[in-house]
């Protein structure tokens, strides 16, 4: 069942780390894109990790560039609208859709990249 946050409705689940879920999201117009959440009920979420992603959050504010993944917008307040009318209070980044999948799983099933296919993808 979708959910929404903000203008976005959520779909399936792209990934999950300790303090964040990352969902497909698409937003009025059809765009879609990849939004990072972070639940602010979240015991994991401690003072050096709030930091951590307000860096994040600062780095990718300014940075536009072909090569990165690139950050639309950032909400510190925001309401994640679920299934059931559970509604959760969340910080979320709304990051630009890329796919391939993970580098971390290409490299985990294909083994190690040669180093003309790092220097392809690391330039």
């Amino acid at each position: 069942m979708p959910s929404q946050i903000g203008e976005y409705t959520c779909t399936r689940t792209l990934g999950k780390g300790v303090t964040s879920v990352v969902k497909l999201a698409q937003d009025q117009q059809g765009n879609k894109w990849a939004i990072k959440i972070f639940k602010k009920n979240d015991p994991n979420l401690n003072d050096a990790l709030l930091k951590a992603l307000k860096a994040e959050v600062e780095t990718l504010q300014d940075k536009h560039h072909n090569n990165i993944v690139n950050m639309k917008e950032f909400h510190e307040d925001g309401e994640w609208h679920r299934s059931g009318n559970r509604v959760e209070k969340v910080m979320y980044i709304v990051l630009e859709l890329i796919g391939g999948g993970e580098l971390f799983d290409f490299i985990a099933t294909g083994g190690p990249l040669s180093e003309p296919i790092c220097r392809f993808y690391f330039r």
